[in-house]
């Protein structure tokens, strides 16, 4: 602060004392004092030394005075020192020629120019004493910290740099002055000019390496052969039978005959084995780089980035490509600050998992009987790309089930499925500053892509020859996207005098332009062994569309603070938002969109400000209201998927393309918010908690009218909810740790359903989907389940199996009862480490993969039980009397549809295959070590640091499936749903940054 005054004083002589008068015997001294940080100063005093005459600066820092040649003017102002600068008719110069021990800044009087040159030249060929005194020397980095100058064209020398965005302030100290043997003249080298000289440079580099391994897998029997029991008799069958169950007998019956078909158990033969499908999987692997320059040039600083990533899954075939390139550049140029930025990233993914092209490889995988060798019976080294392991002689497809099941090596290098994304971004920023009531800013955004995806179900796949739901089927997509972004906001600051009150205002206009341009070309029809090409499509079907919408948005907002001894005590904020598309009807645009909040700083009272218990407690409450209209192409597929059942997901496909119709009002959202924030025991621990109530009205739904989809106004839904954060820290000797929990708990449910439905499927099958329910929580599983009493016992049939209900109905809730985190760091010295965990309670799911697995005979589980003899559901008979009929799960007496499992049907009935989701995850875990500063400087780096990661090291559930975290083909809004899902993986790497 002692040193701000004297800054000042320098920036104002250096830049702007200007020769009004005549009279060479007086000078107009005038100028702007600003502090270090760029602010005014107002009431500086500026008296002539030894008068009373004077001026202070105004509210800008501006004054002007008149001054005699050879007087003194003294510059002070409460709380820094004082400082005195003589006019002289060349040039002024600080009074005296000692150094002052406050300011550190060098002073001494400058000659005039035409006496000071030739005694420095004499001083350089005869001796250094008989240098002039009066400048200060080069040599004493102290003593060029500052001098002060008149910076008219008397002055006696020259200022380089030729900037006139610095001729009113210059942030810094000045640099020197020096004699320039090439102009002859003495020269000042502002700060400013010394940076423009020597720009700064920042190389930054980072690495990252992880592989990655699956971590749950369903639980496979390897004991029965494929299979099933005829006329009393557990018979092994091969491919050639078109039987893909395994509930054939036990493996240790069978032998190999020469062909290499099973065959009952003979003394010579090789005996049968089990083979593990499971080697499919490989070990992932990932690599993410980034390259970034930093520059900067007196006050532009630019910045330029390429990063690239790849990865390959744990699914072979699939792999993922991404180059990003950006460049950014900053400026100040006084008031003025523009940026401007670009950037370009192109990304290329082979086999995305995208529809059920996924689960399609999965199903086939874990439903291959443990007779059946995948490899058929070589060792390569990546069997998936080898033809011999999936392709018989003749070319076709080598299946354990042909025409009902595929080999999952086929699948992989038979499917179509590929996505290239493009996508490049340009924005330019202006603020406009310059100490005024009212800022500026401006912004304009430009974001053009382009994404072509490939897709299909090919020839010969399993169903995709029949005649329902989806055979063969190929899509070329391709879609170009053009958003413009502008946005111009003004932001004024009223200050009173009374200094108790203050208030900002906000104006801001928004105007976008969105476009999509959508050119889709499906093919159907092809036959098994033709070109796998839209050419060869017996159907085909062209959907080309173009929507576009403009949108315009005022938004007002007013902030008023009020201060208690310079103290902020209470905000209170009022906006409001204007919204008007050409999407929607004139009489929906929205004038009234309203938002407020409320909030108190209550440790700022003198009751709080000295406790040691509560160190900061902020209370607030807020009210918003927005709406949201229907994307122009909605980019949802979870809806397809309703009207096929579980059993024939294989030939599920992405057929759908949405689009807003005409008249679709916006989704309305109103927020309300209370929370407090606090800090306790002198901060160590701090708490934030807030409570939340969200309505959405008019809720999009694609709903299923008339043959087809389309989007409508559905729904009313209701969110309340609670989130709670804590977070703590404390100190080593030698480091500092810090640790947080959280917990939040929310509890979406649907008020009202429109156009009288009582149910709208979201997201599944036809027989088991998350739902809308009026009344129930959000996305319900809905589907089969059980016939039950009034008092909700089982209801048995004359069989001795529980009866399936004819109508379906809610069989769970996906949403969790609560979630929750644990996380913390500790740092000693160069070493540090950090942890994640997370947890899950309540929320169940449709464990749809065990139950096709239970079909097939496949599952561990149905290695344990099909012995089960003279089994007694608990329940009642149809009469109503205790069930009384013993049951055998799988005796190969009875006719194989009385299995336990095969009754049911593949998916069986789903509410038997609903579970507690519950969990609990390590999310990451890592050690890392810093290079020690002056080690790094010694090898000529700003910073080096390893570290080393690993993440989903576990999950702890009573969950059977892959997944309890998992979604049916991806669709966040059919999550509780499980049928062959991507399974969970854990991966272990490092990663490298390193500045230079």
């Amino acid at each position: 602060m002692k040193k701000a005054l004297l800054l000042s004083v320098c920036f104002c002589l250096l830049a702007s004392a200007t020769l009004l008068g005549q009279d060479v015997q007086k000078r107009i001294v005038s100028g702007v004092l600003l502090s270090p940080q760029g602010e005014p100063l107002p009431g500086v005093s500026i008296v002539i030394k030894g008068t009373t005459t004077g001026t202070v600066t105004d509210m800008e820092g501006a004054y002007r005075i008149e001054a005699p040649l050879g007087a003194v003017l003294v510059y002070s102002f409460i709380g820094y020192s004082s400082y005195e600068v003589r006019v002289t008719e060349k040039n002024s110069a600080p009074v005296g020629g000692q150094r002052s021990a406050q300011t550190g800044v060098s002073s001494g009087t400058v000659q005039d120019s035409k006496s000071t040159a030739p005694a420095s030249k004499r001083s350089k060929r005869k001796s250094r004493q008989q240098s002039p005194k009066t400048m200060p020397d080069p040599g004493n980095p102290v003593e060029e910290r500052g001098v002060a100058v008149l910076s008219d064209s008397a002055a006696g020398f020259k200022v380089l740099g030729n900037n006139n965005l610095y001729q009113n302030r210059i942030h810094g100290p000045l640099a020197k002055i020096r004699f320039s043997q090439k102009r002859n003249e003495w020269v000042l080298v502002p700060s400013y000019y010394a940076r423009q000289q020597k720009p700064h440079f920042r190389l930054e580099f980072s690495t990252a390496l992880s592989s990655s391994i699956v971590n749950r897998l369903p639980a496979l029997q390897d004991e029965y052969a494929q299979g099933r029991a005829v006329e009393g008799e557990l018979v092994a069958r091969d491919p050639a039978a078109g039987d893909p169950h395994s509930w054939g007998p036990p493996l240790q019956e069978l032998s190999y005959d020469g062909s290499g078909k099973l065959i009952p158990r003979q003394q010579g033969m090789q005996a049968a084995t089990a083979y593990n499908p499971y080697d499919a999987f490989r070990t992932g692997f990932a690599t993410n780089n980034r390259l970034q320059l930093f520059t900067s040039i007196d006050r532009l600083t630019f910045k330029t980035g390429y990063s690239n990533k790849f990865s390959s899954g744990t699914l072979p075939v699939n792999s993922y490509q991404h180059h990003a390139l950006d460049f950014s550049a900053n400026a100040e140029w006084g008031p003025l600050q523009p940026r401007l930025f670009i950037s370009y990233s192109g990304a290329r993914e082979k086999l995305p998992l995208r529809g059920a092209n996924g689960a399609a490889v999965l199903g086939s995988l874990y439903t291959t009987p443990p007779t059946f060798d995948l490899m058929n019976g070589s060792s390569f080294r990546k069997p998936w790309n080898k033809q011999a392991a999936y392709l018989n002689g003749d070319g076709s497809q080598r299946s354990f089930a042909p025409g009902l099941a595929d080999h999952p090596y086929w699948l992989l290098n038979t499917l179509p499925d590929q996505q290239e994304e493009q996508k490049a971004l340009y924005g330019m920023e202006l603020m406009f500053r310059n100490h005024w009531p009212v800022d500026l800013q401006y912004n304009l955004l430009l974001d053009k892509a382009q994404d072509h995806s490939l897709f299909g179900i090919p020839p010969g796949a399993a169903g995709a020859t029949a005649a329902v739901h989806a055979p063969a089927r190929l899509t070329d997509r391709r879609l170009n996207t053009t958003a413009l972004t502008s946005s111009l906001n003004a932001n004024y600051t009223l200050h009173p005098y009374n200094n108790s009150w203050n208030a900002d205002f906000l104006a801001t206009y928004n105007f976008s332009y969105d476009q999509q341009e959508l050119n889709r070309f499906d093919g159907a029809g092809f036959s098994t062994g033709a070109a796998y090409s839209l050419d060869q499509a017996a159907e085909r079907l062209e959907r080309i569309s173009s929507p576009y919408r403009r949108t315009h948005e005022i938004i007002t907002k007013g902030m008023f603070h009020w201060n208690v001894n310079g103290l902020r005590i209470a905000q209170m904020a009022f906006s409001n938002q204007i919204y008007i598309s050409n999407t929607l009807a004139p009489d929906n645009s929205r004038f009234f969109l309203p938002t407020a909040s409320l909030s108190f700083n209550l440790h700022q009272l003198e009751l709080f400000r000295y406790s040691d218990f509560l160190s900061e407690l902020r209370t607030y409450a807020t009210y918003a209201s927005t709406l949201r209209e229907a994307p122009l192409l909605y980019n949802q597929w979870h809806f397809n998927s309703l009207q096929y059942t579980p059993e024939s997901y294989r030939q599920y496909y992405e057929t759908e393309e949405l689009f807003s119709p005409p008249g679709l009002l916006p989704e309305q959202l109103k927020k309300w918010e209370a929370g407090v924030d606090a800090g306790l025991f002198r901060g160590r621990l701090n708490l934030q908690a807030r409570y939340f109530f969200n309505i959405t009205d008019q809720l999009l739904v694609p709903v299923f009218v008339e043959g087809q989809y389309q989007l409508k106004n559905s729904a009313k839904l209701i969110s309340p909810g609670l989130e709670v954060a804590l977070k703590t820290h404390g100190y080593f000797s030698d480091g500092r740790w810090e640790a947080g929990a959280t917990f939040s708990r929310s509890r979406p449910y649907v008020k009202e359903l429109y156009h009288g439905e009582e149910s709208l499927p979201i997201a599944g099958f036809s027989t088991i989907s998350t739902n809308l329910i009026e009344g129930e929580p959000y996305g319900v599983l809905w589907g089969s389940r059980f016939s039950r009493n009034n008092e909700g016992q089982l209801v048995i049939g004359r069989d001795g199996f529980p009866i399936v209900d004819a109508q379906a109905g809610i069989i769970g809730n996906p949403n969790p009862n609560w979630l929750g985190s644990v996380w913390g760091t500790a740092n000693m010295g160069s070493f540090g480490f950090a942890f994640a965990l997370e947890v899950k309670k309540g929320g169940d799911s449709w464990n749809g993969t065990q139950q096709f697995l239970n079909y097939y005979g496949r599952s561990q589980y149905t290695a344990e039980q099909r012995h089960v003899r003279g089994y007694i559901f608990t329940g009642v008979n149809e009469e109503g009397a205790p069930n009384r009929q013993p049951v055998d799960f799988y005796n190969p007496a009875n006719a194989f549809a009385e299995n336990r499992w095969v009754r049911y049907g593949a998916a069986g009935v789903a509410e038997e295959a609903v579970e507690d989701a519950s969990w609990l995850r390590l999310n990451e875990i890592q050690f890392s070590y810093q290079l020690k500063t002056a080690t790094a400087r010694r090898l000529h780096l700003q910073r080096l640091k390893l570290a080393l990661i690993a993440r989903n090291l576990f999950v702890l559930t009573n969950y059977s499936g892959i997944d309890p975290a998992g979604s049916l083909f991806g669709y966040q809004q059919a999550a509780g749903l499980d049928l062959f899902n991507q399974p969970n993986v854990k991966s272990y790497g490092f990663s490298l940054t390193l500045n230079l």
